[in-house]
């Protein structure tokens, strides 16, 4: 069964602003471990892990999608992960007022052992920095998981995770 993102943009007293709208572009298959940031001028960003039965997808990955506070389309989806030798999943995507961006994603085997916890830095309007996804956790053996990140105002950022076996930092 197809599974589909969707969001919707509320004032501070609940009151809807716009309807609400599909997020992703491709529809096959299921779109799990959603997750969604905004900026103060209420500009959002939506991550995502993708179906590996997607066309054109040999296994999950990670992807963005940038959004106007009115819920206008910044363009279209981005893959965030730029290693696809095996999964990437649970991403989870923070931003500060100004729409500094951090993404935060659980990568497969990518670190030479069981998981690792990658990232990238973005800005609201949906860009994200230039080059490859650096790894934020420096313990490769056993798995390192689950990420979560936060942003400061001026843009130092921290990501956390669990570890299973982690023994120093």
């Amino acid at each position: 069964m197809d599974e589909d993102i969707w969001a919707t943009v509320h004032r501070a007293n609940g009151e809807r602003v716009v309807p609400a709208f599909r997020v992703n572009q491709q529809t096959a298959g299921y779109q799990p471990y959603t997750q969604g940031a905004m900026d103060g001028d209420g500009n959002i960003v939506i991550v995502w892990q993708n179906d590996p039965k997607s066309p054109g997808a040999d296994h999950e990955n990670v992807w963005m999608r940038a959004y106007q506070a009115d819920g206008t389309t910044r363009g279209g989806e981005v893959q965030i992960n730029t290693w696809t030798g095996a999964w990437q999943s649970k991403p989870n995507g923070a931003m500060n007022e100004a729409g500094d961006m951090v993404v935060v994603w659980t990568s497969n085997a990518q670190d030479g052992d069981l998981t690792g916890v990658f990232a990238r830095l973005g800005v609201s309007s949906g860009h994200l920095a230039a080059g490859e996804a650096f790894q934020a956790n420096t313990e490769w053996n056993n798995a390192q998981e689950n990420a979560w990140a936060g942003v400061a105002e001026d843009a130092r950022f921290f990501i956390a995770w669990e570890a299973t076996g982690q023994e120093s930092t």
